[in-house]
Order: C-alpha cells, then structure tokens, then sequence
C-alpha cells in the first residue's frame, strides 16, 4: 500500500517505482480517492495506457501499473486532487 499526497493548490501526478520478487505476479489492485474504492483491470499495456492517458487528460484522477521488466514495476497516479490523498494498495502472489 503506498499513499500519495498533495500539498499544492493544482492537481498533480505521482509516479513510484519499486521492486518485486523475479518470482511474483501482481493480481490485484485498488485506489482509494476519499470515500472512493476503484477496482483496477488487467489490460494490454497499449490498451491501459491509453487509457490512462485519457482519463489524466480529462482531468480524472486515475492509476495505471506498469511492468517495466521482470522485477520493476511503475505506479503512475495522475490528478491528484489539491489538498488530497490517493491510497494504491496492490497485491501479488509468489512462489
């Protein structure tokens, strides 16, 4: 679970990286948005990006988890409300 904030007066985007082990798979995701709770989707990655991309341009606040290689994956939040919060909790097995 990781929590990202907004100090500012406009919205902003966040993006973390972090590591997993070579041997997990991520299979869940959620955003909480205040009272909010958004389901993530597994989607191509041209698909979900574009998606994302849209929603970012709309003005939505929206997050799209990116596998960069085998262990790296990247958490891009965008639109994070003035004075807001946004809560990203993933889960993933492993063997």
């Amino acid at each position: 679970t990781q929590t990202f904030g907004n100090p500012f007066s406009n919205p902003v985007e966040a993006v973390y990286r972090f590591p997993l082990s070579h041997n997990g798979a991520v299979d869940a995701m959620t955003m909480n948005v205040g009272a909010r709770v958004i389901r993530g989707e597994i989607r191509r990655r041209t698909e979900a990006l574009e998606m994302y991309e849209a929603a970012r341009q709309g003005g939505y606040t929206a997050s799209l988890l990116d596998e960069e290689r085998p262990n790296i994956f990247t958490q891009s939040v965008a639109n994070i409300p003035p004075g807001g919060k946004v809560t990203v909790a993933i889960s993933y097995v492993e063997t």
